[in-house]
């Protein structure tokens, strides 16, 4: 229609950034991966971001691995000159932990994962139902943590197995109140899938299990979103060394 947007030649902003990272091993069977990236923006100003990332080799197939990191995220122009832009937003924030554990081998390759989050300043979009305007905000805090299993696993010649699983939770401080916004993510998500392969033919099966969520504070519906699982199918042939060809089925 006749609508037109007030975004002027005003909406820029100007990045550079520096980075390095070193990879040494102080002591026998340890590795340690240091991280750093400083950046100046035209708006914001100059800021520092940090990795560690050590691991250690229990024996040739198993490693025990931590990392600790820093993130830093500018508000996007979209939420700062549009019309439910807000020109007094600070910049995210975030420190990420993680610990976890590998095994790998000829027949498999496992890991488990646990890791927590901490956003300052999170941005958020606030609509208000009695005026029916909305706006980004910063809220205080995100507190997000979780744990994720990957493996991958040779079964036979000719099968291979692949899944993993993850668990979610995230919790939100504003003004000093926790609330559980963990809107429209679900807490439990998981995908299966074997690969059979026999001469020139493939055949992969996979399997998406996807658990309960949280409706958005303003969506229509119920409160929770029933889980749901999905399943695709996949065949594949090899016509020669230049020709493959495929049948893929989803739902």
């Amino acid at each position: 229609g006749n609508y037109t947007t007030g975004i002027g030649d005003s909406a820029k902003v100007n990045n550079t950034a520096i980075y390095a990272s070193f990879l040494f091993s102080p002591i026998h069977k340890m590795n340690l991966d240091i991280g750093a990236r400083w950046n100046k923006n035209s708006q914001y100003g100059s800021n520092a971001t940090f990795s560690i990332n050590p691991s250690y080799n229990l024996d040739e197939s198993q490693k025990l691995f931590i990392n600790i990191s820093s993130g830093y995220k500018i508000p996007t122009l979209y939420q700062l000159y549009s019309e439910s832009g807000n020109k007094e937003l600070k910049p995210e924030e975030a420190y990420n932990y993680e610990l976890g554990y590998q095994f790998t081998d000829e027949a498999i390759n496992f890991s488990i994962v646990g890791f927590k989050r901490d956003i300052n300043n999170l941005i958020v979009y606030v609509f208000d139902p009695n005026t029916f305007i909305g706006k980004y905000y910063n809220r205080n805090q995100q507190h997000d943590y979780g744990i994720e299993l990957d493996c991958k696993v040779k079964l036979t010649k000719h099968i291979n197995y692949q899944g993993n699983l993850a668990y979610t939770e995230g919790i939100g401080i504003n003004d000093g109140l926790s609330m559980n916004n963990f809107y429209r993510r679900p807490n439990f998500l998981t995908n299966h899938s074997i690969y059979y392969r026999i001469k020139n033919w493939s055949f992969q099966p996979t399997i998406r299990i996807v658990g309960e969520r949280k409706k958005g504070e303003f969506d229509l519906g119920d409160a929770i979103l029933k889980s749901y699982c999905i399943a695709d199918f996949r065949i594949g042939l090899v016509i020669n060394s230049k020709i493959n060809a495929y049948l893929d089925l989803r739902n």
